[in-house]
């Protein structure tokens, strides 16, 4: 059983403008993304372990189904360690490179079959790298995500930089500060 019972770590994305982010997690099943510049909110994600919402530019609209799911995996920070809760499989398909050095090559299969690459580092254990595939109505997008510079908090690695591109787009999100089971309310993913 995990030890983490809530995380809120803050910090900045550079898109080619700043935009501040704060991600609440709670009872590895409740999850909030707040994205601010100059102090307004431009975008905010709620998740309580059922339902969710997403609020932009004042536009309200409830998470769709695949949505949840996809939440549901991402406030669980052991999802790894529980894939089979999830209905995913892991295969190891070797040993390969990333950044010049050893990473082990695991191939994921998610429920609906989808598809996604992960390298952990040989000599560490932790996620380097992440690449998938996702069906849009412009195509297909890969989505490519680098996980950098962990730092310890707490007993537990975070990765303090993460890059990532979806598309065309690229952007890398550096966190300032990490938390490590802070007080926070339900209220907080409603």
């Amino acid at each position: 059983r995990s030890k983490v019972k809530s995380t809120r770590m803050s910090g900045e994305m550079d898109m080619g403008q700043v935009i501040n982010i704060t991600q609440k997690t709670k009872d590895n099943s409740m999850m909030s993304l707040e994205m601010s510049m100059g102090g307004m909110v431009m975008m905010k994600q709620v998740f309580d372990g059922k339902a969710g919402m997403v609020s932009q530019m004042g536009q309200q609209m409830p998470m769709g189904e695949d949505e949840i799911a996809q939440m549901k995996k991402q406030s669980d920070l052991l999802y790894e360690a529980k894939l089979d809760d999830y209905g995913t499989t892991a295969e190891l398909k070797g040993i390969g490179t990333f950044d010049d050095k050893a990473a082990y090559v695991v191939e994921m299969t998610e429920k609906d079959g989808s598809l996604s690459t992960v390298y952990f580092s040989v000599e560490t254990g932790l996620k380097v790298y992440e690449t998938s595939t996702e069906s849009t109505p412009q195509g297909d997008m890969t989505i490519a995500t680098t996980y950098k510079e962990y730092m310890d908090v707490k007993g537990v690695k975070f990765p303090n930089v993460i890059s990532q591109t979806v598309g065309p787009q690229s952007f890398v999100i550096t966190y300032k500060d990490i938390q490590v089971n802070p007080k926070l309310k339900n209220s907080d993913f409603s």
